[in-house]
């Protein structure tokens, strides 16, 4: 299977002119753009539900840390910790 990256490569190399060059060197710009936002997207979407699981006390009740390995997981900062601590402290 071919990747984006080796297409944008096997595309510049088959361009002869300079102008055909640059037009390569600017969809790869834009198609690498596109890639980070998508990206960031998914991991602040994955981020905000693992977030509002732990918030709607999914996790409240686990008795042991294999059962948090089942899941997926990802880093978060201090504040939304904060959060979770606090809503956790309500129940």
């Amino acid at each position: 299977m071919i990747s984006n990256a080796e297409k944008i490569v096997e595309g510049f190399e088959n361009t002869s002119t300079i102008v055909e060059q640059a037009k390569w060197k600017d969809f790869a710009k834009e198609t690498n753009i596109m890639l980070l936002i998508k990206v960031t997207l998914v991991r602040n979407y994955m981020k905000n539900n693992i977030k509002q699981a732990w918030l709607n006390g999914h996790y409240s009740y686990i008795h042991s840390a294999s059962e948090l390995l089942r899941q997926n997981m990802c880093e978060m900062d201090t504040a939304a910790w904060g959060e979770i601590l606090e809503a956790e402290l309500e129940r």
